[in-house]
């Protein structure tokens, strides 16, 4: 058992292990332990029964704990590759294994280093020009609706060498409201605008709506009735478009012309039944 523990731990048998994850369990020995925790694997000591040769190494020891597991791999990928070059004979000096060392050591100071801090990027220097906006009338008459009225614009302004009007104890001032009317009331004067034009689609969309609303003024009223209330007889049944008729005479000429061809006319007559009754008279001889 000594022979076969003297190989296990021999260049040559290092050497043969071609994966480094193989020398990270080299020495170690199964749990003994059936409870959820212990304080080897809670903590990650580096004793323990289950700890492996590489575990008792001096810079695994140095290592802080959090980054004990990094350490680990790192050690026993160059521990494979320091087992080579001893069992071929390439560097009996040591100067690969301190190599190989310094650069494990750097390797965990630099993992230990805190992250830089963000860096504060200034932002890109805006385009001055002004850029194109689309839209049209539509474009303007929303900048008219939000643009600042005279009030705002006075209150904005100062005039130079005068001192302007405050108001109240707010200290708040008055610009230059009120100065361009001797009266000193703070009203400004009213603006001139051009009356905007429709165009000449919707002027003709406007000229056919009041065409229809004419030709529609004879209907009679939603809210009109034909029960009228007298001094003399108390309720009285009349025509509600009577009064129209005779102010308008338009109006009455067209009910004229309805009563006479309407079909349901009070004065219309059955000409077929008077063709019939004519044809019934005998005739002279």
């Amino acid at each position: 058992s000594v022979d076969v523990e003297a190989w296990l731990l021999s260049v040559e048998f290092l050497s043969s292990l071609f994966l480094s994850r193989a020398f990270q369990l080299v020495g170690s020995q199964k749990k003994t332990s059936f409870s959820l925790s212990s304080k080897a694997g809670a903590t990650g000591s580096a004793a323990g029964p289950s700890a492996s040769l590489l575990c008792s190494c001096e810079i695994l020891l140095l290592t802080p704990v959090a980054f004990r597991t990094r350490a680990l791999r790192l050690l026993a990928g160059k521990v494979s590759l320091a087992a080579r070059v001893d069992f071929f004979g390439q560097s009996k000096e040591g100067e690969k294994g301190k190599a190989m060392r310094e650069e494990i050591v750097r390797a965990l100071i630099k993992a230990q280093e805190p992250p830089p801090a963000p860096q504060k990027k200034a932002l890109p220097a805006p385009d001055e020009r002004a850029r194109p906006k689309r839209g049209g009338k539509k474009y303007r008459r929303m900048k008219e609706k939000y643009e600042l009225t005279e009030v705002h614009k006075q209150l904005n302004r100062m005039q130079f060498g005068v001192e302007e009007d405050q108001n109240g104890l707010k200290a708040k001032g008055l610009g230059m409201l009120g100065k361009s009317i001797a009266s000193g009331r703070l009203k400004i004067q009213a603006k001139q605008q051009k009356k905007l034009q429709p165009s000449r689609k919707r002027q003709q969309q406007m000229n056919r709506g009041a065409g229809a609303r004419a030709g529609n003024e004879t209907a009679g009223c939603g809210f009109s009735s034909s029960l009228t209330f007298t001094p003399i007889q108390g309720i009285e049944l009349c025509n509600p478009d009577a009064a129209g008729a005779a102010a308008n005479p338009a109006v009455a000429k067209k009910q004229a012309a309805n009563t006479k061809t309407n079909y349901f006319s009070s004065t219309g007559k059955f000409t077929k039944v008077e063709k019939d009754l004519a044809s019934m008279v005998p005739k002279a001889v």
